[in-house]
């Protein structure tokens, strides 16, 4: 049985299209999730997640619609995202048992015996009373690997999982994955081949938003057979010198080319093109669709009911002092009645960067996928309550979480 089942998927930022109609399947095991920066991994990931909500298109996770029964799913999920969003002052432990409080682990025994057990899992027993802001980069990614896993759950998603580990914590994290991903179904995006081959039963190649392959890591690596080959000069589609000075080249060989056995690294590549090193990428979205987004967002601004109302009050009295006031001196009604407007702008754009703030710390983070969390509406709007992007109630809404005890 798929435990996911991801059907012709569309999700927008604007005008640019993140997810364009994919469709996927998972099931029980470790299913990675590959491809450039953009293409739309995290998207996913958060939808699986239940943070965001599909634009159009159909998802079924663990057999549940995430439209109707998001709290059911968020029950058996296990979500770590690519910020989670630590709170600095708590403890490895008081944070791992706080998610735990989250996820409606209520009997402080069996609690806190989870707690130490996924702990011990990553190698974080002995710096269980460590205070998070004085971890590396790496350890923390190890307690977000920890609280993903508490509560057994039937799904585990991971963005990103191995970013800022060394090498002998990526090989514990391989083998606590893998073990894991015989009796679950495990989801992860990244960036390393080398983590596809090492863990993963399927690998998805993402590009623009669609599914450029769906297969094993053996297929992918198959996609390169007989494309891939050595030479003293750059001949290739794409070409990299080596550590013997040879260059590595993939594409369509010539006759008298010394072949090698192809990676999975070359399949990837060789599928993507110059996007999976990153220059199709920038080309495809920075020349024309950068400036069409400034034009939407600076128009977006000037309709905002603050920047209206100033002007309107600009207007109004401008006209009032033209035609009660026409003396000798020059009227000077529209420096001092611009003064009437300029003082709401900066309030706005203080509103517009408070609203941003809010997005950062509800949308991308780890307590908008927990049962107990009320952020995240499914609308893409988090930490509000979705009615209005303009909500009047910041800071008391219900739609925000508690704050953790202190």
């Amino acid at each position: 049985m798929n435990t996911v089942v991801v059907t012709d998927v569309v999700k927008s930022y604007g005008r640019h299209r993140a997810l364009d109609g994919l469709s996927f399947t998972a099931g029980p095991g470790v299913t990675g999730l590959l491809g450039p920066n953009g293409a739309g991994k995290t998207t996913l990931i958060r939808m699986l997640a239940t943070v965001l909500a599909a634009d159009s298109g159909t998802l079924r996770l663990l057999g549940c619609d995430p439209a109707a029964e998001r709290l059911r799913i968020r029950r058996r999920l296990g979500y770590l995202p690519q910020e989670p969003g630590f709170h600095r002052a708590f403890t490895v432990f008081e944070f791992v048992d706080y998610v735990a409080i989250l996820k409606e682990m209520v009997d402080r025994r069996e609690r806190h015996d989870d707690v130490r057990r996924v702990l011990a899992e990553v190698g974080l027993t002995e710096l269980g009373g460590k205070r998070i802001r004085a971890l590396s980069g790496g350890m923390r990614r190890r307690v977000g690997i920890a609280q993903a896993l508490l509560g057994q759950p039937e799904l585990v998603l991971l963005d990103e999982p191995t970013a800022g580990l060394d090498p002998e914590q990526r090989l514990r994290f391989r083998e606590l994955i893998s073990r894991n991903g015989e009796s679950r179904t495990v989801v992860l995006s990244t960036h390393q081949t080398e983590d596809v081959a090492a863990l993963c039963g399927r690998v998805v190649v993402f590009d623009e938003g669609r599914a450029a392959f769906e297969g094993t890591p053996e297929e992918l690596r198959r996609v390169a057979e007989g494309q891939v080959w050595l030479s003293p000069e750059r001949s290739g589609m794409l070409s990299w010198r080596t550590g013997k000075g040879l260059f590595r080249n993939i594409g369509p060989a010539p006759e008298a080319a010394r072949l090698v056995e192809p990676t999975i690294e070359d399949g990837y590549l060789l599928l993507l093109g110059d996007a999976a090193v990153g220059w199709g990428h920038d080309r495809r979205r920075g020349e024309t669709d950068v400036p069409a987004l400034a034009v939407a967002e600076a128009w977006r601004l000037l309709r905002h009911p603050l920047v209206l109302a100033g002007f309107a009050l600009f207007v109004v009295a401008s006209v009032v002092e033209l035609r009660d006031y026409w003396g000798p001196r020059p009227p000077f009604s529209l420096l001092t009645n611009g003064m009437v407007m300029w003082p709401g702008v900066p309030v706005f754009f203080a509103a517009e960067l408070v609203a941003s703030a809010s997005r950062r710390a509800g949308g991308d983070k780890l307590f908008g996928a927990l049962p107990m969390s009320r952020m995240g509406t499914g609308r893409g709007v988090s930490g509000r309550c979705g009615r209005s992007r303009w909500c009047s109630r910041w800071g008391r809404c219900s739609s925000w979480t508690t704050p953790p005890p202190r």
